[in-house]
């Protein structure tokens, strides 16, 4: 009996020797497999990310381009802002004729504005003209 095991030792030896061998082989075929579908599920995530990014890439530039824009117009309206206040006589009291015509303008608009009618409201009928004689370049 040890004289069979003696000659069946090296073939044991042998299967176990190919079992491991395959063992292994199968072992590493299927860690390619998870590396593979590991490379294809991070490509996939590569490009969404690079996707995301030219998006905020493209939405800086239209900020910062309205950013400029409005710096622009702000810097306007200080150039006019600057130009409305430099300008000269820009507190000069008003026009005899102007400042009545807005002091009757100003009076009016505080009394109500219900009722516009220059017939049944006499307080909002017109004010009267200037009498003016007339000029006949005939007589």
């Amino acid at each position: 009996m040890i004289s069979l095991l003696f000659r069946l030792a090296p073939c044991a030896i042998i299967v176990a020797a190919i079992a491991a061998a395959l063992w292994f082989f199968a072992d590493h075929v299927r860690d390619q497999e998870r590396i593979a579908a590991e490379l294809k599920s991070t490509r996939q995530q590569l490009s969404q990310a690079q996707m995301a990014l030219a998006r905020a890439e493209e939405v800086a530039r239209i900020h910062r381009a309205y950013l400029q824009q409005a710096e622009a117009e702000a810097e306007r309206w200080e150039e006019l802002a600057n130009d409305l206040q430099s300008m000269e006589g820009r507190d000069a009291p008003l026009s005899d004729f102007l400042g009545t015509a807005a002091e009757r303008l100003y009076s009016k608009r505080t009394t109500s504005t219900s009722d516009n009618n220059a017939a049944t409201n006499p307080s909002r009928s017109p004010a009267p003209l200037p009498w003016l004689p007339r000029s006949n370049p005939a007589q």
